[in-house]
């Protein structure tokens, strides 16, 4: 009996330290987010439940505010729904869009730069965010590796023409699951660019 009582009081103390039942809901978001990443497909069209589950959560966490391990309860199974919002969020749901994209082997391309070029020895580095891709209204967002010159600025409106092609994984890193996460579509090397407009 005095085993199990002092095990009791070290699981309550454990949970009821504010910091631990803070890193305990981050990682409850963060394996949410990895589970979602395995589910892909199947999430992409459960967007309402998930929303509804984020919802009934966060309704049940208010209803049981005053009972602590209930409301610790669905403040877990809130931020499990979170994270899987998180994560759907940001899964791209125009897929005839990339399939118009992909079908020319050369893409003229309208956008402009999201951040700081980062340049490194054999080239630059950037995002851009397309408003038209072969004369058609669409917008993605494109990491583009440039070469050094001409330099590039943040906010600046070019005009490159390139291949773009689809993030893989790169051995045992998901690379192309890193750029997802970063809304990052395609990738395009070393295009020729015209018409730079600075911001």
């Amino acid at each position: 009996m005095l085993d199990n009582n002092l095990f009791r009081k070290k699981i309550t103390n454990l949970i009821k330290t504010r910091s631990r039942v803070f890193y305990l809901l981050l990682l409850d978001f963060v394996f949410a987010i990895l589970l979602a990443s395995y589910f892909e497909e199947f999430l992409a069209g459960e967007v309402f439940r998930i929303i509804l589950g984020v919802f009934l959560g966060f309704i049940f966490v208010i209803i049981f505010y005053k009972h602590y391990y209930i409301r610790l309860v669905f403040l877990i199974i809130l931020f499990f729904f979170l994270g899987i919002f998180r994560f759907v969020v940001f899964i791209d749901t125009d897929p005839n869009a990339d399939i118009r994209i992909l079908e020319a082997s050369k893409h003229s391309i309208e956008a402009r730069i999201l951040n700081n070029p980062e340049t490194g020895i054999k080239n630059q580095q950037f995002i851009i965010e397309t408003y038209r891709i072969n004369g058609q209204d669409i917008k993605k967002n494109v990491l583009v590796f440039a070469r050094l010159y001409p330099k590039f600025s943040y906010g600046d409106f070019i005009n490159p023409e390139c291949e773009l092609q689809r993030p893989e994984p790169i051995e045992d890193f998901r690379y192309d699951k890193y750029l997802e996460m970063k809304k990052i579509n395609f990738l395009c090397y070393y295009p020729e660019i015209n018409n730079n407009q600075k911001k």
